[in-house]
């Protein structure tokens, strides 16, 4: 099972950059200096942050620290927070010369709680005894 416990969280590191490349796109959509650029910069931290997170788990895992269930979760929680990215992308993509910010704004918010839940389960699991 270590095999393929690294292999998840090796995908899943490589899954930030992609994350990284959607931002850029969602940045190069929106106007210098609006509210929606704000949002997109204060995500790309978000994205960043649990790029450097789910590195960080893979070399915890890689060092044979790290239950089956523990990776799976992180694992778990990783789409979750993907799929809240990629939904936010999308609304950003739609937002576009829109003058209703809700859609963006609660999809980001999504994102947002999904980058910190993912930050927190791998801080607990990581954290020394």
């Amino acid at each position: 099972m270590k095999k393929t416990s690294e292999k998840v969280t090796i995908d899943l590191c490589f899954v930030g950059a992609e994350m990284l490349v959607m931002l850029a796109i969602g940045l190069a959509m929106f106007g210098q200096g609006c509210k929606s650029q704000t949002a997109l910069k204060a995500n790309g931290v978000a994205i960043t942050t649990v790029d450097a997170a789910m590195q960080g788990w893979a070399a915890y895992t890689q060092a044979g620290k790290g239950t089956d269930a523990q990776i799976l979760t992180v694992s778990n929680a990783y789409v979750l927070y993907w799929n809240a990215e990629l939904t936010a992308s999308n609304t950003w993509a739609i937002a576009v010369g829109n003058t209703n910010n809700t859609l963006w704004q609660t999809a980001t918010a999504a994102a947002s709680a999904s980058a910190t839940n993912i930050i927190n389960i791998i801080s607990q699991f990581t954290k020394s005894p």
